[in-house]
């Protein structure tokens, strides 16, 4: 199997390059031999159907990413309903309307982002310990059981304790589902295959908006759980890794990046334009908010798709560093936009245009590339840790976010409106700079090849 094959290399590897003075001139950021464009399809295309199985298994893990995509905007589409502002929030009379306390909004986000680190830290363990087959088991028992408390709780305390377990679920597939993929996906169709991680989640999204054509995927999920005995691997060495290996000599380095990667994705703006975005569009007037809300997540769903062909043609540090740029500089128009005064409608008009271009520009790029590098960079020994510790550290930071926007986004709080994105600016921008400088180009290297790269202090 692929993952066989990806422990020996790496263990030739390190036996290679064990006396290797540490001043060896740096190898190049790209790889040797690229192959981007036309003739790369074709050779994914002869990859897919020699390894059609496999391939296929691969696509099948990664939909557990469903339940990521479902649970990450569910609570912030409710908002936009005035049933569900009615049954959990309270009258506000300047507003002439229901509203859900920001307090409330706060710890639902802060119980998904607590079980999301839970599960990742639990992934951690029983990925190296048990295998992957345990971690998937737990994750589809948990979240379908949780899912029941979920459509029918009573209360917002029952409401916060299943999105609580529901995340220790999320978290398990989060940093698991990507591990199999990495691991077993043969090295020329790692990249597109790792890319269907992000298309489940925006799946989901779009399946909140959309009609009934795809209803059946509930039961797809559950159906998927009577095969899942393929996907078990055992752990990688007899000695399992500890977790301090993971912020030791070179392997600090790429836990820093896939750190960084992680953590972007949450500071360019995605919790707010994402979750929110129904929501912003009725605080600013737009009559029918969910109309246009299910246009930009279909413009999400052509991003994504739209990102399986991009990286063939530039490769994908490109597409990351320059699509981090450009939403960087969508935070700031969109921002900018939102000092006009609220009954100018222009600006209205360029806020919805400028923030559905936002959502399609980020799936095209970090949304959904982002998934595919951070996975690839870990060394193969500590691969599960530093899958683990990017997950926590990810959601820790989306936490803070998801914690802080009802305060700063409810009409009776701070009410900042569009002016929201100018903070991601400052958050998004320092680590923009970081991939800029660091981030290699992982297209078409073998995860062997990646451990050589950095053994011999590979940099831009």
């Amino acid at each position: 199997m692929a993952q066989t094959f990806a422990t020996e290399d790496s263990k030739s590897l390190d036996l290679a390059h064990k006396n290797t003075s540490h001043h060896e001139l740096a190898v190049d950021i790209e790889p040797s031999h690229p192959s981007f464009g036309i003739a790369q399809w074709k050779e994914n295309l002869l990859a897919f159907k020699k390894h059609k199985r496999l391939s296929l298994w691969c696509v099948a893990i990664l939909m557990l990413l469903v339940n990521f995509g479902f649970d990450s905007l569910i609570s912030g589409q409710a908002l936009a309903f005035p049933a569900f502002r009615k049954d959990y929030g309270h009258y506000y009379a300047p507003a002439n309307d229901y509203v859900i306390s920001a307090l409330w909004q706060s710890l639902w986000a802060a119980a998904n982002t607590i079980g999301i680190v839970v599960g990742g830290f639990v992934a951690g363990y029983t990925n190296d310990l048990l295998g992957r087959r345990f971690s998937f088991w737990a994750n589809l028992t948990t979240s379908v059981a949780t899912s029941f408390v979920l459509v029918f709780s009573p209360n917002v305390q029952t409401l916060f304790a299943a999105k609580l377990v529901f995340g220790i679920s999320i978290g398990l597939s989060y940093t698991t589902a990507p591990l199999y993929v990495v691991e077993n996906a043969p090295t020329e169709i790692r990249s597109t295959l790792m890319s269907f991680f992000n298309t489940f989640v925006v799946f989901a999204i779009l399946r909140l908006h959309g009609p009934s054509a795809v209803d059946r995927m509930d039961d797809i999920m559950l159906e998927l759980k009577e095969n899942l005995h393929l996907a078990n691997r055992a752990s990688l060495s007899e000695e399992q890794p500890r977790w301090l290996e993971i912020f030791q000599g070179g392997n600090l380095r790429r836990t820093a990046l896939l750190a960084v990667i992680y953590a972007l994705q949450h500071c360019s703006g995605m919790p707010f334009v994402i979750t929110y975005q129904t929501y912003f569009y009725q605080l600013s007037g737009v009559r029918d908010a969910f109309a246009v809300t299910l246009g930009s997540f279909a413009l999400m769903l052509a991003g994504n798709f739209s990102a399986l062909i991009l990286p063939e043609f530039i490769g994908q540090r490109k597409v990351m560093v320059y699509g981090a740029s450009l939403l960087m500089l969508w935070d700031v128009i969109i921002g900018a936009v939102g000092f006009a005064k609220p009954d100018n409608g222009t600006a209205a008009t360029v806020s919805v245009a400028f923030v559905a271009s936002w959502a399609f520009f980020y799936q095209l790029t970090i949304g959904t590339i982002g998934f595919v590098v951070a996975p690839e960079l870990p060394s193969q020994r500590v691969r599960a840790k530093t899958q683990a510790f990017g997950t926590i550290a990810a959601n820790i930071i989306g936490w803070g976010i998801a914690f802080s926007i009802p305060y700063l986004l409810n009409p009776d709080q701070a009410d900042l409106g569009a002016r929201l994105l100018l903070i991601f600016v400052g958050l998004g921008t320092p680590l923009s700079l970081y991939l800029w400088m660091f981030l290699p180009e992982t297209k078409n290297r073998s995860l062997g090849e990646l451990d050589e790269l950095y053994s011999k202090g590979g940099r831009p």
